[in-house]
């Protein structure tokens, strides 16, 4: 079947994907000491850097120490679940489904539909919607 064919053609570059992440760590920080800081809302701000650090942490392990230029199917994935779980832990700290970047979770899945397989990407898909579902019921609300 030629659906499930990935095209030789997409692969992701570890720049591309490296630098992004640089942009959206660098966008989380700026959120969570824009609201702790100017806006005084209570949360657990410590926490919430702490997964933001640990998180810097594997995109410097990602751009020093993994050599190739071009991430294969799994690793990509990997990374990928991540950055999900990552997004979910802030988000279960700062509101759950209530927080107002939550669409901010499907961006992974976006990127992942363009250059992973189909499996791989249903799988995204499918995590995420599995996180949103219990965001619906259970977050911290402060």
């Amino acid at each position: 079947m030629e659906l499930i064919k990935t095209s030789n053609l997409y692969s992701l570059n570890k720049s591309t994907y490296v630098n992004l992440r640089w942009i959206a760590y660098l966008g989380q920080l700026s959120a969570i000491l824009i609201v702790q800081f100017f806006l005084k809302y209570n949360f657990n701000y410590f926490i919430c850097i702490s997964i933001l650090f640990f998180s810097i942490l594997t995109n410097f392990y990602l751009q020093f120490r993994i050599k190739e230029n071009q991430l294969n199917n799994f690793i990509s994935s990997v990374y990928l679940l991540f950055d999900i779980f990552q997004l979910g832990l802030l988000f279960f700290f700062t509101g759950g489904i209530t927080n107002p970047f939550i669409f901010l979770i499907i961006i992974p899945a976006v990127f992942s539909s363009q250059y992973l397989h189909l499996y791989s990407s249903i799988i995204i898909v499918i995590i995420i919607t599995i996180i949103l579902f219990v965001f619906r019921y259970y977050f911290l609300v402060f």
